[in-house]
Formats: structure tokens, C-alpha cells, sequence
């Protein structure tokens, strides 16, 4: 068999063409301004640029799939999604491993009409009021176990888009509805009705959002070692300024 000249072997040694990095499954929920389910016609969203930045300093190449909230629970509880980012709960480290470096934080707050009559400041106030609620959203345990509570007594409509609690406030079909400022108010700005509604000052929660990886994903083979590269490169992007460019360009 004929050798290699040197040159050539260097050159496949070192061209792009020659490495097969593995594909990894990361969500891409509809979640503006974090994420935009992969719509064309929308932008890349803030925490799937900076995913993009990081993945890419790993052996991994990242396709990015969309999945509602309930399935894309199950799928990283049973390793058909390897990556998406979750707030910490311990009962979840039964089946993720958490990043150290939030991603992003983002606060959860009541959203009413500007003209409403009434007023939130704890979760009493909430009693005979038409709520909204995104399917799978588990906001934080004290309004989610009320929630659980309301449903069977018709103060609660479901709905399975972000989109929808706003089209059903402007309807007035429903009074109030609770979900993340920034991608409340990205969407009310998109559909032409930012200064018809309001975030109350009563605060759900806030929280701080983790890059996580399935523990039974078997596409990553060091997981430890996977977090470890992503929290040194969001650290990174935000020592240089890039995480706050990146931030700015989506309002947030």
C-alpha cells in the first residue's frame, strides 16, 4: 500500500472535513425571547445564541429540535433530549445534572390588563379571578400546587401556547395569567399590545436558569466534563462583554 506523503497526512490530520463530532439533541421550546421553537421567521433567541457559542467548544455538534414542555420532560427523563436548561429543583436531580453558571434568571409575575380593577399582592388575591395557565409550566411550588387546586372549580383555562395567555387577556376571557416578564412583554410588543398590559409587582418567583444534561443521555459520554466546558464559556461571554451584547440585541 502506498504511504502518505507528510503534507497530505497532515492535512487530513488537520481539516475540518475529517472530524465527525457527535450529534447531540438540545430542546428548543417556544419560549421567547430564550428560544423560538426554530421558526424561520424569527430570530435565534438569547439562550439558544449562547448554547451555539458554547456547544461548539465541545466534541459535540448540537441539532436543535423543538418539543412542547410535557414531552421534552419525558424526553430528558428518558435520554431522547440530551441538553435544555432548567431551573434547579431538587427532585429533578433525579434525572438531570446541573451546570454551576446560570444561563440567564428570569422572574415569573402576574400580568393584567392596565384598566384592571384589582390588585395581586399575594396569592389570595388571586381567589374568583379567570386565570390563565401554559400546560406543563410549574411556576413556582405554592402558585402551581394553587393552580392544581382551581382547575376542577373552572377559575383556571389551560392553554399549550405563550401566545395564547395574551390573546385570551386582550379578550378578556381571562383576568390575569402568570409567566416570565421578559417573554411576556417580547410577545405583547410583537402582537401590538405592550402598553395595554401590566406586570404586578407581586413576585411568583425568581429564578436562575442552568444548562442541564439528561442522566441518561447516551450521546454525552462525559457529562461532568461536557458542564464543565459550557459553565467556562458562559463565564467567559460574560467577562467580555459578548453575554451583554447578545442580551441587549433581544431588549432583555
Amino acid at each position: 500500500m502506498q504511504s502518505l506523503s507528510p503534507l497530505l497526512f497532515i492535512f487530513l490530520l488537520i481539516s475540518p472535513h475529517t472530524i465527525d463530532a457527535s450529534e447531540i439533541v438540545v430542546n428548543d421550546p417556544d419560549w421567547p425571547p430564550y428560544f423560538f421553537k426554530g421558526e424561520s421567521y424569527q430570530p435565534i433567541g438569547f439562550a439558544k445564541e449562547v448554547l451555539q457559542l458554547c456547544i461548539a467548544k465541545t466534541p459535540y455538534q448540537a441539532n436543535f429540535i423543538y418539543h412542547p414542555i410535557k414531552r421534552m420532560r419525558n424526553y430528558m427523563e428518558n435520554g431522547k433530549l440530551d441538553v435544555h436548561v432548567y431551573s434547579y429543583k431538587e427532585n429533578r436531580d433525579a434525572f438531570l445534572l446541573f451546570g454551576k453558571e446560570p444561563i440567564f434568571k428570569t422572574s415569573y409575575r402576574p400580568f393584567v390588563n392596565k384598566k384592571a380593577a384589582f390588585e395581586i399582592d399575594s396569592l389570595d388575591d388571586f381567589r374568583g379571578l379567570r386565570i390563565g395557565h401554559l400546560q406543563g409550566l410549574k411556576y413556582s411550588k405554592a402558585y402551581f400546587d394553587y393552580i392544581e387546586n382551581s382547575l376542577d372549580k373552572g377559575y383556571v383555562r389551560s392553554v399549550t401556547a405563550n401566545v395564547d395567555l395574551l390573546t385570551l387577556l386582550r379578550a378578556q376571557k381571562v383576568d390575569v395569567f402568570v409567566n416570565t416578564v421578559d417573554t411576556v412583554y417580547w410577545l405583547a410588543t410583537t402582537m401590538g399590545m405592550r402598553d395595554e398590559i401590566h406586570a404586578v409587582d407581586f413576585d411568583i418567583q425568581t429564578k436562575d436558569y442552568f444548562v442541564t444534561v439528561s442522566k441518561k443521555s447516551g450521546s454525552i459520554e462525559n457529562k461532568k466534563a461536557f458542564l464543565e466546558t459550557i459553565d467556562t464559556c458562559i463565564r467567559e461571554l460574560k467577562q467580555n462583554g459578548q453575554y451583554q451584547k447578545i442580551r441587549s440585541g433581544y431588549g432583555i
